[in-house]
């Protein structure tokens, strides 16, 4: 299939998406658990799939720290072919990349759903417990890896230890800030 000035040489529709892509939401589907799948992107409120092009295990560790998985365990052409648009083609990232708009890729392909990529993650997802201190708050409620959260307490206490903490990979915060009440609070009682 040859897209041209003047649209695909065959019926499909030829479409060139902007870089970087508004991505909605990101999902694995038709693989043998919830871990593992065809790579299936939601830009423009329509489901569209991931070029194998230049595919390798650092963009599949991208796709699977972007849904929520520690990494990935190993890529493959899908099986089962997408419908929809090739949203992504010649994806290229590195180590330190954690979202596809942290990587280079062409919205603007030559590829067709037989190239479909499809992976498997770590069954285990990496995600930070609640990080709310007793007698204080939180700015945020994600727990997934990357997430950066402020720590406040309430009047009366003071923060213990750093006031912004990030989800580590390990499932671990940077550090554990608590509240302490300020001063010594005490009640003598006059007879």
């Amino acid at each position: 299939m040859i897209c041209t000035a003047n649209g695909w040489t065959t019926i499909e529709e030829c479409q060139e998406y902007s870089y970087p892509l508004y991505i909605q939401e990101i999902r694995l589907v038709d693989g043998n658990s919830t871990f593992d799948g065809r790579v299936e992107i939601k830009v423009f409120n329509t489901w569209g799939t991931v070029c194998n092009d230049l595919f390798g295990i650092e963009e599949a560790n991208v796709i699977c720290k972007m849904i929520g998985f520690y990494s990935a365990e190993g890529f493959r052409t899908s099986s089962i072919q997408g419908t929809g648009p090739v949203y992504v083609d010649n994806m290229a990232c590195d180590a330190n990349s954690s979202h596809i708009n942290d990587c280079q890729y062409s919205t603007y392909h030559d590829c067709s759903h037989s190239e479909d990529v499809a992976v498997t993650c770590t069954g285990i997802t990496a995600k930070c417990v609640n990080p709310t201190p007793q007698f204080g708050s939180v700015n945020d409620t994600s727990t997934n890896v990357g997430s950066s959260i402020s720590v406040a307490c309430e009047r009366g206490r003071i923060l213990v230890g750093d006031s912004v903490i990030v989800c580590k990979e390990d499932g671990n915060w940077t550090s554990a800030p608590f509240c302490r009440l300020i001063g010594n609070i005490y009640r003598k009682q006059y007879r």
